[in-house]
């Protein structure tokens, strides 16, 4: 069909042709990689890890888990109500980033695999993850390389 139109001497585009807008900048600032959404563990003093995702930047979550503290509202935190039963310090200055994930699904599936090779607080495991994956899975104390969405 574009054969016979460009033998008629009309031009045919697959796409529209060059317009303003892709050549201007967004109007809007590029997002710091520190507000990305992450999985991230906080340890405790008992040698336990607090895993979870977020879609959140990590110093706000921190802050939201040091007020459930404070508030005494230990069931809206696992590290909180963990640290209160147990009577043991967390570690807020050792909270780490495991991966910076953005997509949702991938991050609650590393979330998941996290939680499975360290010794963690009582917490809700999110995603299961079938028998059949688990000798697959690294064990305690190695590695897993970062999920790319």
């Amino acid at each position: 069909m574009s054969t016979i139109f460009k033998q008629a001497g009309i031009k045919v585009y697959h796409f529209a042709p060059k317009k303003l807008h892709r050549s201007l900048q967004s109007h809007k600032d590029k997002k710091d990689p520190s507000t990305r959404a992450r999985v991230y563990r906080i340890p405790c003093e008992c040698g336990k890890v607090y895993v979870v995702e977020t879609g959140r930047n990590l110093p706000t979550r921190l802050k939201e888990h040091r007020a459930h503290r404070r508030r005494g509202d230990f069931d809206k935190s696992a590290i909180v109500k963990h640290s209160h039963i147990t009577d043991n310090q967390v570690d807020w200055e050792a909270a780490e980033i495991i991966a910076p994930i953005q997509a949702w699904q991938p991050r609650r599936i590393r979330e998941a695999i996290e939680i499975h090779k360290h010794d963690t607080v009582p917490q809700d495991i999110g995603v299961h993850i079938s028998d059949i994956w688990l000798p697959l899975l690294p064990t305690k104390g190695s590695s897993i390389s970062t999920v790319t969405p």
